[in-house]
Parts: structure tokens; sequence; C-alpha cells
């Protein structure tokens, strides 16, 4: 394989603006009640959340020996090739298919890691298991496929 995909994807940003908005309504009601100081403890708590949450990254490396994926700051983890039974790039969607972004478990796809895109590389394991990773670009990860095919690889599959 002559080269590598690499794409790193956030959560979308109106989750963001979501925080913040609660953020300024729990700050507001928490200061017109003066003698409720906890409300402005979990306020300060939740935007505290809202500002993890716009730093979590989905980075996918994919390359002749492993695909490599690190869920920013959670966990590092690989899969070798010869684990990989199959993979297919899949549309979904983040709502209807898990119910939102972030480290979900569907029946259908297994573990998945959801971010701000349409498309996932689902990765059949040799155990049957299964994983998606949420892909931005999915052109360039056909191409990549398309262009670094080699015996190792299995076959790419678009549904």
């Amino acid at each position: 394989m002559s080269d590598q995909f690499k794409e790193e994807t956030g959560l979308p940003k109106f989750i963001l603006a979501l925080f913040v908005i609660q953020f300024a309504f729990f700050i507001f009601y928490g200061l017109s009640k003066s003698n409720d100081k906890s409300i402005i403890y979990f306020s300060i708590g939740f935007f505290a959340l809202g500002i993890f949450l716009a730093f979590v990254r989905l980075r996918v490396e994919i390359n002749e020996e492993r695909i490599k994926y690190r869920f920013f700051p959670f966990f590092n983890k690989s899969i070798d090739w010869n684990e990989i039974k199959d993979v297919e790039i899949v549309k979904i969607s983040a709502l209807s298919d898990f119910l939102g972004w972030g480290i979900r478990f569907s029946r259908k796809y297994g573990w998945s890691y959801i971010t701000n895109s349409e498309y996932g590389l689902s990765i059949k394991k040799n155990n049957e298991r299964r994983i998606i990773l949420s892909i931005r670009n999915k052109d360039k990860l056909i191409k990549f496929f398309n262009k670094n095919n080699c015996r190792n690889l299995p076959a790419l599959k678009q549904s």
C-alpha cells in the first residue's frame, strides 16, 4: 500500500450551542433565585460537560496493516486486517440508528463510534462482532480502497 487514509471528525457543533444556551438559562435562573446556589453549581458542571464534548474527536487511520481509531480522550484501538472478515461503507443516521452521538451500541451495527457524519465504515470481524466508525469523506475512502486494493484487504462493499 502506498499511502494511508486519515480522517478526524467531531461531534456536531449544535450540541455545544445547546449546552451554552442551557448554561445561560440556568445561570440567569440561578441568579434570580439568590437563595438557591445548587442551580449555579449544576449549571457550571453542565457547561463543563459541554466544553468536554466540544473536544471529543474520532480519528481513523487505515493502512496496509490495520485500521486504527482513536476516540479522544477515551481510548486508542486498532484492528489488524487478518482479524477482519468484511468491510462496508454504510449510510447512517446518528439519531434514528443510534439515538445520538458518541460511543453507542446497536443490535444491527454493534459497537459504534458516531460523530458528525452521514457514513460509517462497517467492520465485521472474524468473530462476527461488528464495529462502525463514522466517516465524513466517503469518496476519499472509496478512492483509497480502490487505489490500494491488495490481497490482504477484504472486498469493499457499498450500501
